[in-house]
């Protein structure tokens, strides 16, 4: 439990009740996959996950552009030097 699940809401107001914390996760590795090569997201949507694996306190984030061996996007500035390569 974290700090800020603590505040409870009572006649409008937050309260925090009177508590000795001590913090530490049960897992190292608290993460996540999103697998955009199969379904596509939109940037505010991707931004809201982090946000919530942020309040979760997972703190691994596997994104999962391609189902190929490359990632292969034309970079104009670099054309002249791919002659000829794939």
């Amino acid at each position: 439990m974290t700090l800020r699940q603590l505040f409870q809401k009572s006649n409008g107001t937050w309260r925090l009740p009177l508590v000795s914390i001590r913090d530490q996760p049960a897992f190292q590795w608290r993460g996540l996959m999103l697998d955009v090569s199969r379904h596509f997201f939109f940037p505010k949507e991707v931004k809201h996950l982090l946000k919530t694996m942020a309040l979760f306190k997972m703190n691994h984030f596997h994104w999962h552009l391609t189902d190929d061996q490359g990632w292969r996007f034309p970079v104009e500035k670099l054309l002249a030097d791919n002659t000829g390569s794939f």
